[in-house]
């Protein structure tokens, strides 16, 4: 005798596809879009992979989000579509290049470059509006070497971290001009 399994049962037999790791607001974030931030950082910057690193990608679009929340609050903040469009334009037409060309994007993503900005424009709009709030609320702040240096002498000198020490040397070379 063969029964069908309950609702329960077959949804734990199924591989998860992605899960919801934060909820900010009304926004959702998923496993997969923090993964997404997590490659791209360790592709760039030569980390391996750590729950530190994914941590500190999530606390990065918990951030990113509380931004975007609070810029739609500001109704002084304006995003045109132009500005849209000209980002939208310049992070594809860097992607294609980090990957060998506008075929091999379409490839990665499956879609069209059309279907790929329609589908990038809201993120867009919402990070250079979080990036004009950013740039309003830390125009406001002044601090000065004698604030940074009050700040540094809070703590005793033995909990702050030793940074080795290095230099950095340029040359610059200018060859004369050859007259007759």
């Amino acid at each position: 005798l063969l029964t069908a399994p309950t609702p329960e049962a077959a949804a734990q037999d199924q591989p998860i596809v992605d899960e919801i790791v934060a909820v900010v607001a009304d926004q959702i974030l998923l496993r997969s879009e923090v993964d997404a931030i997590v490659a791209g950082v360790s592709r760039q910057q030569g980390l391996a992979y750590s729950d530190e690193l994914w941590d500190d990608a999530l606390q990065q679009l918990v951030d990113e989000k509380v931004l975007v929340i609070h810029a739609r609050r500001d109704t002084t903040l304006n995003v045109t579509d132009d500005q849209v469009t000209q980002t939208l334009n310049q992070r594809i037409a860097g992607m294609a290049a980090q990957v060998g060309g506008e075929r091999r994007l379409e490839e990665a993503y499956g879609k069209s470059i059309v279907e790929i900005k329609a589908e990038l424009r809201d993120e867009f709009r919402d990070q250079i509006l979080a990036d004009q709030y950013r740039q309003r609320k830390l125009s406001s702040i002044k601090v000065t070497p004698s604030d940074v240096q009050d700040f540094f002498r809070q703590f005793p000198t033995d909990s702050l971290p030793t940074l080795p020490e290095a230099v950095r040397v340029s040359h610059v070379v200018r060859y004369p001009a050859v007259t007759a």
